[in-house]
């Protein structure tokens, strides 16, 4: 805020100058007229403030000199500004799906941090090795209005054995938060072997072939459809069967 404390009006069209460390950052144009004993508030629009730092700064009224002045001297002001410093470290947290792992599956590790001012950073590790950087990480909004950040890698096939992960998170002032290390088991992956046959219409065997699957449930599943044809293909001929034999009855009558 300025003040004209002279007698006369000060014109519209002087600017006031901001200075940082002894440096002109930024400046505002004043464009009414200040009558005698008028003051004009307005504030730096284009200078953002900087985090963690203590700085001086100097406010210079007329700094360009547009104003003819009785006293020159009094157009400026000086004060340091001690910015508080954020020493909250984030809060995160990491998991992964699916809940069974097996040599022949892919992994998605999802970690999920909050901070009191904000993200910059999310970092996911496997087995110590750091696979995944997130910068800042995707920005969500939980079902309470609280806001969190959040990152995802997803990897694998894995080799049999234990396997570790865990994840960090770092703020806008660099104080660091750390998840939990969690241990995964990935099991070798059990395959079963599965038969198709392909008969002709005496039940001759034409072909057959062997593949393998790691789903047992799958193979049950292709065994129920066979059995569901073969029942469809028996009713089929059920039908065509009868009237054959109905005609044949028939003509020997």
């Amino acid at each position: 805020m300025i003040k004209n404390t002279g007698q006369e009006v000060a014109k519209a069209g002087h600017a006031t100058s901001l200075y940082v460390d002894g440096k002109e950052i930024a400046h505002d144009l004043v464009n009414i007229n200040l009558k005698s004993g008028v003051a004009h508030e307005s504030w730096f629009k284009d200078y953002k403030w900087p985090k963690s730092k203590d700085v001086k700064v100097k406010v210079f009224a007329d700094s360009y000199k547009k104003l003819k002045e009785s006293n020159e001297q009094n157009n400026s002001l000086e004060k340091t500004c001690k910015c508080p410093i954020d020493t909250t470290p984030p809060k995160v947290a990491i998991s992964h799906s699916p809940s069974e792992i097996t040599t022949a599956d892919e992994v998605t590790f999802t970690a999920n941090a909050t901070d009191n001012i904000g993200i910059a950073k999310i970092l996911i590790f496997v087995n110590d090795e750091q696979v995944k950087e997130c910068t800042p990480g995707t920005e969500k909004t939980d079902t309470e209005g609280g806001k969190y950040w959040e990152c995802i890698y997803t990897g694998g096939p894995y080799e049999a054995g234990p396997l570790t992960y865990r994840a960090e998170a770092i703020d806008s002032y660099k104080n660091k938060g750390f998840s939990e290390e969690k241990s995964i088991d990935v099991s070798e992956t059990e395959f079963f072997p599965m038969v198709a046959e392909d008969r002709d219409l005496d039940g001759i065997l034409i072909a057959q072939k062997t593949t393998f699957c790691k789903d047992s449930a799958l193979i049950t599943s292709f065994l129920l459809m066979i059995h569901m044809m073969c029942l469809i293909v028996r009713q089929v001929e059920s039908h065509i069967d009868l009237p054959m034999q109905s005609g044949i009855s028939g003509m020997a009558a």
